[in-house]
């Protein structure tokens, strides 16, 4: 490595063959080289007459941008020594030889006339003479240097090339708004033959397959399936998605061919085995389980090797002996955003070295490189400082681990404000992500983050260790510096303060104690009070307990005096069925003998029926039963009498006997048997009762007189 004065950095091999020419326009701050160094990475740091600047040389990714300035890539192809390029600015193209020469400048990528603008692939059937281009105003077909406009005006946008199977004569190609052919001829070459109807979709993935029908996937609408005519002039059959079993999805989907056995390829799964219209998951994607969803694309190389876009970046399954893949993406992590998003775009240049489109050119991958991405690296602490002073602190993790740092600064309390920078001494590809942790303040390891820099505020105090550690593209981890420190209790938790403390515990004691003392002697006269409070109280809940207990026994006579009239309201009513019975029984005998008497008169029979009869008569109108039952009508009925006696005055005592009976709810013919009247007479009595009660028509006697 050779450092110039005028033109930059100059690599050349040991047989001094020049690798590499890198000056200003490549991307040194200038040309002037006054120091060359070799990291472990193998990077070459230049010290320059103006900064520092960094060269990848021994990187496994290149790329061709940015000084040649020929736009964003999408395309690559290799024709006649020629190298041409697919660009959002147009098709370019330069000298095979010139390409591999690390002098090549942006001279030498020289644009094709009439290509300006968008071209979306580039194809070469390697038995003509002529490329095609598939461009945003349609097909040229290129000749070396030339490029010829061959699709009339209402063709726009060509996406891809197909040849048609077992006639590499005809090509279907892709457009914005469905399928055109085309046909070589040893005399006109490559020219259009027309638009195939029947299909006017988007057609940026097609493909053929094994039964003679062309896939095409569509990025909304889904998948497609078309069948054509002898000459591929027409379409004579068509078959949408819903004609097929077993996906899940129909969106985003593109084909491979792996092995040569079709495969649909979608972010949500990579499908094989249409035979039938129906899908099947493959089994490659048991390789991709360790993402969050699928490949957009996947390509299969010459060699076997099968490459795959995702979460914007590229990685390859490389084929093994044994048949199974092994995935590889570490080398591939420098091309991670820098990738067409949705374009993506790769070309197999040889076995070693493959291509792809990036924004503003092209990367270049070889497996030639030998750098050991799994290096470790270091971590440093630059710097530590409190927010209120001057000086700061720096620590890594390998000059000063944590177990031997020397000095543990301690900070006041109102200064636990602290500001930390960080970095890393690794410098491949990609940006490092860095983790933080204040053992003493936090749980764990914060979240992974670029930021290279950290505030953290308010911290109580106690002892802390500030951790740190950084992670690069390849997951390769530094080991953590560490950094401790304290912060010191605010004052009111100081000596002097806990001083203070103290001397007040013990003023408060004494308080305590003078207070306490009054309390107790109050205390002791509020007891003595409250037990002559009690004393008084209990009095009066003897006194209480003493009329509670008289009004028991009150009521217990009552109750037994209730019960004592129950009894007499069972005997008087038992008296009184005893003399109806009697009654009515005695006057069937009576019936019976003076019907008897009636049929034998003037015998003896007749005065003996007489004799009996009479002594009926007298023990119906027996004065010493009726005094009995009386007696007893009045002690049961008492209150009732008296009650009744008082609202109607002028009530005789037939009428007040007649009143007892019916409070007695006894009918009218038991009514007359008692009175030894007929129940005509008793109906009578009770209507003139009703008279001087002033009961009204409608009015219910027996209820009236239930209800005093």
């Amino acid at each position: 490595i050779f450092g110039s004065i005028q033109s930059g950095v100059v690599i050349a091999d040991t047989s001094g063959h020049i690798k590499m020419v890198a000056g200003k326009d490549q991307g040194l701050n200038n040309n002037t080289v006054l120091g060359i160094f070799i990291d472990k990475q193998k990077n070459i740091w230049t010290g320059l007459d103006n900064g520092i600047s960094k060269i990848e040389y021994n990187s496994a990714v290149s790329f061709i941008q940015g000084y040649y300035d020929i736009g964003t890539g999408y395309c690559m192809e290799q024709h006649n020594q020629n190298v041409y390029l697919g660009t959002n600015q147009g098709l370019y193209y330069i000298n095979k030889e010139n390409f591999s020469n690390p002098l090549k400048n942006r001279t030498d990528f020289q644009k094709i006339e009439n290509t300006n603008g968008q071209v979306w692939a580039i194809f070469a059937e390697p038995r003509k003479q002529a490329l095609l281009c598939g461009h945003n105003n349609g097909i040229f077909v290129i000749n070396g240097t030339k490029a010829k406009k061959i699709t009339p005006p209402e063709i726009n946008g060509a996406w891809i090339f197909k040849p048609v199977p077992n006639n590499h004569n005809l090509i279907i190609a892709g457009t914005y708004r469905g399928l055109t052919l085309l046909k070589h001829s040893p005399l006109k070459g490559w020219e259009f033959i027309t638009k195939i109807e029947g299909f006017d979709e988007s057609s940026r993935f097609i493909e053929w397959d094994t039964d003679g029908g062309l896939w095409v996937a569509h990025g909304i609408k889904g998948i497609f399936k078309l069948y054509f005519n002898s000459d591929y002039t027409e379409i004579v059959n068509l078959k949408s998605f819903s004609d097929f079993a077993g996906l899940d999805d129909i969106s985003n989907f593109t084909f491979a061919k792996i092995n040569q056995e079709l495969m649909m390829v979608s972010n949500h799964g990579i499908y094989s085995g249409t035979n039938h219209d129906t899908f099947n998951h493959n089994p490659i994607e048991f390789y991709f389980n360790d993402y969050e969803h699928f490949p957009s694309q996947i390509k299969q190389d010459p060699e076997g090797n099968i490459w795959f876009f995702i979460n914007e970046g590229v990685g390859v399954l490389r084929l093994q002996e044994d048949g199974t893949y092994k995935h590889i993406s570490n080398p591939l992590l420098a091309l991670k955003n820098k990738l067409v998003n949705g374009f993506e775009s790769i070309y197999f240049w040889d076995s070693e070295t493959t291509f792809f489109g990036v924004e503003d050119g092209f990367g270049q991958y070889s497996i030639s490189s030998d750098i050991n991405y799994y290096q470790p690296f270091e971590i440093h602490i630059r710097p530590f400082k409190n927010q209120n002073d001057s000086y700061t602190n720096f620590y890594t993790n390998s000059l000063t681990p944590a177990s031997t740092q020397k000095i543990i600064p301690k900070y006041p309390y109102q200064h636990n404000n602290f500001d930390v920078s960080y970095s890393a001494t690794w410098f491949g590809n990609g940006n490092l992500k860095y983790t933080t942790w204040v053992e003493g303040y936090e749980n764990n390891w914060q979240p992974w983050s670029e930021t290279s820099k950290r505030q953290f505020t308010y911290l109580p105090e106690g002892d802390y260790t500030f951790k740190v550690k950084a992670r690069n593209i390849y997951g390769v981890e530094s080991l953590p510096a560490s950094f401790k420190f304290s912060v010191a209790p605010p004052w009111h938790r100081s000596t002097l303060a806990n001083t203070i403390y103290i001397t007040l515990a013990l003023f408060t004691m004494i308080l305590f104690w003078f207070i306490t003392s009054n309390l107790v002697r109050n205390a002791a006269l509020k007891e003595k009070k409250r037990q002559k409070d009690n004393f008084k109280e209990r009095e009066e809940k003897l006194k209480h307990e003493a009329l509670v207990n008289e009004k028991e026994m009150i009521r217990l006579r009552n109750e037994k005096l209730r019960n004592d009239m129950l009894y007499k309201e069972k005997e008087l009513a038992n008296s009184t069925m005893h003399i109806i019975h009697k009654n009515d029984f005695l006057k069937k005998i009576k019936t019976e003998l003076l019907k008897i008497k009636k049929d034998n008169p003037q015998t003896t029979i007749d005065k003996r029926i007489t004799s009996i009869v009479s002594s009926i008569e007298k023990d119906i109108h027996n004065e010493s039963h009726w005094k009995v039952f009386e007696t007893h009508l009045v002690q049961v009925h008492e209150a009732f009498l008296k009650r009744l006696n008082e609202s109607h005055n002028k009530l005789s005592p037939r009428e007040l006997k007649l009143a007892a009976y019916l409070r007695m709810n006894m009918s009218s013919k038991e009514i007359a048997t008692l009175m030894n009247v007929t129940p005509r007479a008793v109906e009578n009595n009770r209507s003139k009762l009703r008279k001087k009660l002033n009961l009204e028509q409608g009015h219910n006697l027996v209820d009236y007189i239930m209800n005093i």
